[in-house]
């Protein structure tokens, strides 16, 4: 079974801490976290960002956009991402 989430509560968690180890704290691997990111339009950091933060450098955090149409807001993170009416 996996953890529902919101895309907000993904997108928080995935500019917090880099995807191999967020996928540690939820349980899925890091590929499982990626495809949730892209099945529900989710922006991930960059290439680079995680080593600009780690040196103390300013980075840009690009921002959630809107929900698009038909799109659940909420959904299950697991090996397999599936979604909840």
């Amino acid at each position: 079974m996996g953890k529902v989430m919101t895309r907000e509560e993904l997108y928080g968690l995935v500019w917090l801490k880099p995807g191999t180890h967020l996928s540690k704290d939820l349980g899925v691997s890091d590929v499982a976290i990626s495809k949730a990111c892209k099945r529900y339009d989710i922006p991930r950091p960059p290439a680079g960002h995680w080593a600009k933060v780690n040196a103390g450098k300013k980075v840009h955090r690009t921002p959630l956009p809107a929900r698009g149409p038909g799109m659940s807001d909420q959904f299950t993170l697991a090996s397999v991402v599936t979604r909840i009416a």
